[in-house]
């Protein structure tokens, strides 16, 4: 849920709107401690489920900053109306909602991708990819991939009787890589390459393009 880019502009929009009518019917006529606290409260919490989102991944923190940017000058705008609803030092409500909450809403997301790991290298991508790949050949072989591929149904076989007769242990290099960000690969070409090797020596290897698998090859039986 916290992965949907549109939550992190409709999340701190709707905490807005509540906490200013919690603050200015908290303040404005008769004190009621409870209003305030509750509209406090909320604006908390929502810097601290942006901070934890950008915890998770540098790419969620991005996508809450640059919405947290977006937000800012409706939060302006609250402020403002906040400060023309109150009277006297109460119009300091205003502040609260108009300044300190985009900035610690800022200030959290920022803290929080301090935290968040590291984006996976492009052979990690592949490496991950091909694991779940024969997770998925030996749970499910008529569903997987492979069958749906021409001339993959030997190269299929082949690793899934690997799979079965050394339960699951296996060892997986990239032979080959580009990079399509840096260098163009040309159409039918494979953008990556890894082998798949069996203690007994069998090996296989796995080809993708525009890091979608594209065909399996046995290279030693």
């Amino acid at each position: 849920m916290l992965e949907e880019p549109i939550l992190w502009f409709a999340l701190p929009i709707g905490g807005l709107v509540i906490t200013t009518y919690l603050l200015v019917t908290g303040l404005r006529d008769v004190f009621i401690p409870w209003r305030v606290v509750l509209g406090a409260a909320l604006l908390i919490a929502i810097c601290a489920l942006a901070g934890y989102s950008s915890s998770r991944s540098v790419d969620l923190g991005l996508i809450a900053f640059i919405n947290a940017l977006l937000v800012t000058p409706f939060a302006i705008g609250m402020g403002i109306f906040a400060a023309c609803s109150l009277p006297r030092w109460r119009r300091l409500g205003g502040a609260v909602i108009g300044v300190l909450f985009p900035v610690a809403l800022s200030a959290s997301i920022i803290a929080g991708l301090k935290y968040a790991p590291e984006p996976p290298t492009l052979e990690e991508t592949y490496i991950t990819r091909t694991e779940r790949l024969l997770d998925d050949l030996q749970e499910n072989p008529e569903s997987f991939e492979f069958t749906a591929i021409s001339g993959n149904r030997e190269c299929q076989n082949f690793l899934l009787e690997g799979l079965w007769a050394y339960r699951g242990q296996y060892s997986l290099e990239i032979t080959a890589l580009v990079d399509p960000d840096r260098d163009p690969v040309p159409t039918g070409s494979s953008e990556a390459v890894v082998a798949v090797r069996f203690p007994d020596g069998g090996e296989a290897e796995l080809h993708y393009y525009n890091y979608t698998y594209e065909r399996c090859e046995i290279i030693n039986q």
